[in-house]
């Protein structure tokens, strides 16, 4: 019996081969495009679930409680996690640093330094061996308490030996140098997943920074300086904040704007107020707007299924009312009819495999998915298994039901076959579901892309073009050459201005900020801590910095003056910069400082985040980055240049550049990735949306044969027929716009909220949105329309 169906569905799927290619490729796109964001967001939600109990792993992080805001910061202070080992020994405790930045130089065996140098970003970790109490990372070679127990003991990971030393099966025993650090690698670790957040390529033992953790106490919190806690199964983690805030006040002194929080380990890689080592945090608000596209392009798939189904009723009535005059059962038609929609559906599911397999390292390049992410996966067979038998019923149920109750009479006459929900016709109806969708993916694609030019046109109070920067090592050996080198370099025309700092004026990677005790000499009425931006005197030139009033502080080696901005002056309620020169401002333990000048509000964060008061003044020893401003003539010659400087005078460190413009584009990544997503998925919809209408289209004209001969031979023009056949259908567009305008503005409008600078949403987005929508579906019906129009009305007159 199931084999007849099958022969059956295979024969009425080809008598009408127009109508069910339309609906395989509509289907194979939709469930394609699904199957991908499916494989995104798995990999994006599994971040380091592969833990043992990683629902009971914390991170600890403080929250730094102002009177307008509160901050957030995911260090703690460098003495808590052993005051959290002594004073809660039942609970598992870990602390890290990590070294954004490093050097890393591969030695011989005498332990002189080779040419092979790397410039690590990421991957190197501080960690004490009570780390892999908490975290599953497997070692190839060594273990924990062999390869980290001592000082100056490293372990690598396979990737990073082989790397360094081309086979990580002899590394065991050699030396690699980190900044001023010889080490001797003591193991090798299995190379960590992609979905964890904790980047492993360099373990250095913690112990190796002995002296430097005991000089760090409780007045300050780094946040590459982390803790970690594995709570047993009999603690509350609400009882566990109680003690944590405790050991914590217990601590710190007065002013207390730090609180401990503890941070689900799950939550890490979705919460965008904390820093997490990879920089790659994705909301769940994300994650859950792409299921949701998903999701709809499914359901377009479908409606374009129930639609041509219940149009080809008529052709089919006389084929159902035989059915049922000779026998046929309502259930048998039922199953006959679902079993066509399964064989659309696996066809379409072959195709869209096909499909997404070749699409998939598009995908990996356009959001920078890691390589060996796979697209095929046991879980992966589970998913199309159950998609396809979702789409059979969603697809098939309804059009199954309708063709299956038609009386046999009726039947038989072609007639009461017209469904209708509430009057209105289910097929106009559902046309107007999917171009809703459709619309609601243009207008947000154009917010999108609107507020991305925003970002990029956006004045930040500062230059960002034709601007250089090399992160400089700070030992004291490179210090010495700092000012030699700056002073070579300055010698060359094509480089205009050169400045050291801490950082750039918009820099996430090194602020630091510190506490006002008093201004004037009065203490402030609530706490206060701006960003401190410490830089030479050529800062203002090199980035174009503005002064309201008074000068710039004078050249120093240690803090002499200080320069701040206009929002510090609204913070402290100095009511004009002029006020504001000759007062004096004096950090915890440090001396007063005179205010020489106040600087125009820049943007010191992304513009996600509102303008910090900040304090610039000059500290050489802190100074970590040197910005070259050059000419926009032979960039290329300009660089090698530079390079050649950089090597005659640091021939042991690694050369390594970024424009400006470049490292302030990397804050918008996950934006940049969504707006990329929201342009091909926004395409997919309208691709479905207009096959479902172009069938439609196709159908009422083959059904209206014999009026459009009526009308031509009465002397109809094409372009009347031409209107009278595209009216109805851009009614439904027009609908469609209608419904999908307020939902798309809530949803923009909320994603908006994410900037703290942002443009505004105005009625021409939404007007050329629906301007799209109706030129796409004109350019859709038009082809059929025409075809119509011009066909010779004595053949048409005929074929009826």
């Amino acid at each position: 019996m199931l084999s007849t169906s099958f022969l059956v569905g295979i024969r009425n799927l080809l008598r009408h081969r127009y109508y069910t290619l339309l609906n395989v490729v509509g289907l194979a796109v939709g469930l394609a495009c699904a199957l991908l964001i499916w494989v995104f967001v798995r990999f994006e939600s599994s971040f380091d679930l592969f833990h043992v109990h990683p629902e009971r792993i914390y991170r600890v992080v403080t929250e730094l409680r102002f009177e307008d805001h509160i901050g957030h910061q995911s260090g703690v202070h460098v003495p808590f996690p052993e005051v959290l080992r002594t004073d809660f020994p039942e609970v598992k405790v870990t602390q890290l640093s990590h070294y954004a930045g490093s050097q890393v130089t591969v030695l011989d065996e005498q332990k002189n330094a080779t040419p092979k140098m790397f410039r690590e970003e990421v991957g190197v970790f501080f960690l004490e061996p009570e780390f892999f109490k908490i975290f599953n990372f497997s070692f190839l070679q060594g273990s924990p308490k062999t390869t980290l127990s001592a000082p100056n003991q490293v372990v690598l990971t396979q990737k990073a030996a082989e790397q360094y030393f081309g086979n990580w099966q002899t590394a065991v025993g050699k030396f690699i140098q980190i900044d001023d650090k010889t080490l001797q690698v003591t193991g090798i670790l299995q190379n960590p997943p992609a979905n964890t957040n904790f980047p492993l390529k360099v373990l250095v033992s913690l112990t190796t920074l002995e002296s430097f953790l005991k000089e760090k106490g409780w007045d300050g919190i780094d946040s590459d300086f982390q803790g970690y806690v594995a709570l047993p199964e009999n603690l509350l983690v609400s009882r566990f904040q109680q003690l944590l805030t405790a050991a914590h006040d217990k601590n710190v002194a007065p002013p207390k704007i730090t609180f401990p929080k503890l941070q689900p380990l799950t939550d890490i890689h979705f919460n965008q107020d904390y820093d997490s080592f990879t920089g790659t945090n994705i909301s769940h608000q994300t994650l859950w707007l792409f299921t949701g596209i998903g999701v709809f392009l499914i359901i377009m798939a479908c409606v374009n299924f129930v639609n041509l189904a219940t149009a080809l009723a008529a052709k089919r009535s006389k084929e159902i009312g035989v059915r049922k005059v000779l026998g046929g059962s309502r259930w048998q038609l039922f199953r006959q009819l679902l079993t066509e929609t399964g064989l659309v559906v696996l066809v379409a599911m072959v195709l869209a495999i096909g499909l997404a397999s070749q699409s998939f390292p598009w995908l990996k390049q356009l959001l920078k998915l890691p390589e060996s992410l796979p697209l095929f996966s046991g879980e992966l067979l589970f998913v199309v298994l159950g998609v396809m038998a979702l789409v059979t019923l969603l697809a098939g149920t309804y059009p199954a039901l309708v063709l299956s109750g038609f009386q046999p009479v009726l039947a038989l006459k072609s007639k009461g076959i017209t469904q209708t929900v509430g009057g209105v016709s289910l097929r106009k109806a559902l046309v107007v579901v999917q171009f809703s969708i459709s619309q609601v993916l243009i207008v947000g694609t154009i917010l999108v892309i609107n507020q991305m030019n925003f970002v990029q046109n956006q004045d930040l109070g500062f230059q960002k073009d034709a601007l250089v920067f090399l992160r400089m090592d700070t030992d004291s050996l490179s210090r010495l050459k700092h000012r030699a080198f700056k002073e070579q370099l300055l010698q060359n025309p094509q480089i205009q201005q050169a400045s050291y700092s801490r950082a750039l004026p918009s820099d996430i990677d090194f602020n630091s900020s510190w506490g006002i005790q008093q201004v004037d000499n009065k203490s402030l009425p609530a706490y206060l801590e701006p960003q401190v931006k410490l830089a030479d005197t050529a800062y203002f030139r090199t980035y174009g910095l503005q002064l309201l009033a008074g000068r710039k502080y004078q050249a120093a080696d240690t803090l002499r003056e200080v320069v701040v901005n206009e929002t510090f002056l609204r913070k402290v309620g100095i009511q004009s910069p002029e006020q504001a020169i000759g007062k004096t401002l004096r950090f915890y333990d440090g001396p007063a400082l005179p205010i020489v000048g106040v600087v125009k509000d820049f943007n010191n964060q992304s513009l996600h985040s509102e303008i910090s008061p900040i304090v610039m003044s000059t500290f050489t020893e802190r100074y970590q980055t040197l910005s070259l401003k050059i000419s926009t003539q032979n960039i290329t010659q300009t660089l090698n240049l530079i390079k050649q400087q950089w090597q005659q005078t640091f021939p042991d460190k690694v050369f390594d550049y970024q424009f400006v413009d470049e490292k302030l584009a990397q804050y918008y990544e996950q934006d940049e990735k969504m707006l990329r997503l929201f342009k091909a998925f926004a395409g997919v919809a309208i691709f479905i949306s207009c096959l479902g209408l172009f069938g439609l289209m196709a159908f009422t004209a083959q059904q209206r044969t014999k009026e459009i001969g009526v009308r031509k031979v009465l002397g109809a023009t094409v372009t009347s027929i031409v209107s009278l056949l595209s009216r109805d259908f851009l009614k439904l567009v027009l609908w469609a716009n209608v419904i999908a305008w307020p939902v798309a503005w809530w949803g923009m409008q909320t994603w908006l909220q994410n900037f703290e600078y942002r443009t505004s949403i105005t009625w021409w987005i939404f007007g050329i949105g629906g301007a799209l929508a109706i030129l796409i579906s004109l350019a859709t019906i038009s082809f059929q329309a025409i075809k119509a129009a011009v066909a010779n009305p004595v053949d048409a007159l005929r074929s009826e």
